[in-house]
């Protein structure tokens, strides 16, 4: 049985995210992101398995919000040509 998470995914992204913004996905580090994210280079390796499934995690998680902002701004949009 694998060890239950104590800061969720969404948090992690979150943490990720602020730091490639400012540093770029080629900064972002096994290392940096621990320091980030508060959690051990060794577990987020086991999360994401590779600094490019990290990366790329983030940036997922960026569109997906991204797409949740423009869904709402569209539905107070009004319905003109």
């Amino acid at each position: 049985m694998g060890r239950r998470k104590t800061i969720p995914d969404e948090a992690v992204l979150d943490a990720l995210l602020a730091v490639l913004k400012v540093a770029g996905p080629d900064r972002l580090s096994f290392a940096t992101a621990s320091k980030a994210s508060g959690l051990a280079a060794a577990t987020l390796v086991q999360r994401f398995g590779s600094r490019e499934a990290m990366v790329e995690a983030v940036l997922l998680h960026a569109w997906d919000a991204l797409d949740r902002a423009t869904a709402a701004a569209d539905s107070r949009a009004p319905a003109t040509a």
